[in-house]
C-alpha cells in the first residue's frame, strides 16, 4: 500500500542546476539544513541520510537506499522496509528550456502507511511544500547570483550571441 502526496514548482534556472542542488551534500545543506543525503554514487547504492526530526534536538543517521538516479532528470531514494513502513522521496525535473518544472513527490509505504500517513499528514504536506519552495529559492537566487558575476549568460548576452 502507497500513499503519496506531490507538489510541483516552476524554477526560472535549468534542470542541471536543480539537479546539482538536488546531488551536492554541501548545496543541500545551504537549503535543507535539517535533511541531508550523501555518499551515492549509483542507483542501488546506499548512502547516508542526516536528518533531525524536530528542530534543536539531536542529529540522527540512517542508511538509504538510492531508487532512481538519472543526472539533470531526476533522483529517488527510500529509506525503511517497503512491506512494513518505508518512505521515499523522488524529485523530478523537466526541462522547458531555460525553465524547469519540479515534480516533488513524498510516499509513505508499506502496510503501516496509512496509520503512518494519519498521524503525520500535516507534517508530511509542511516538508513537502516548505523543501519544494526552499530548493526553488536557493536555486533562483544562485542562478540570479551566476548572472550578475558574469558566469552565467544573461538575457540580453544569450540574445547578441544568437
Amino acid at each position: 500500500m502507497t500513499d503519496q502526496l506531490l507538489k510541483i514548482t516552476e524554477l526560472n534556472v535549468f534542470a542541471d542546476k536543480v539537479y546539482n542542488a538536488l546531488v551536492d551534500p554541501e548545496a543541500q545543506d545551504r537549503w535543507k539544513p535539517n535533511f541531508n543525503i550523501s555518499g551515492f554514487v549509483t542507483v542501488d547504492d546506499y548512502g547516508t541520510c542526516r536528518f533531525k526530526v524536530l528542530p534543536h534536538r539531536a542529529e540522527m543517521t540512517a542508511s538509504v537506499r538510492i531508487v532512481q538516479l538519472e543526472p539533470s532528470r531526476s533522483i529517488s531514494w527510500r529509506m525503511g522496509s517497503r512491506r512494513l513502513f518505508a518512505i521515499e522521496e523522488r524529485f523530478e525535473i523537466q526541462s522547458e528550456g531555460r525553465r524547469s518544472v519540479l515534480r516533488h513527490e513524498f510516499a509513505v509505504l508499506g502496510v503501516l502507511s496509512p496509520l503512518i500517513r494519519r498521524l503525520t499528514d500535516k507534517q508530511i504536506r509542511t516538508y513537502l511544500k516548505t523543501t519544494s519552495d526552499a530548493l526553488a529559492r536557493f536555486c533562483n537566487r544562485a542562478s540570479i547570483r551566476a548572472e550578475a558575476s558574469g558566469s552565467a549568460p544573461s538575457a540580453a548576452r544569450r540574445r547578441r550571441q544568437s
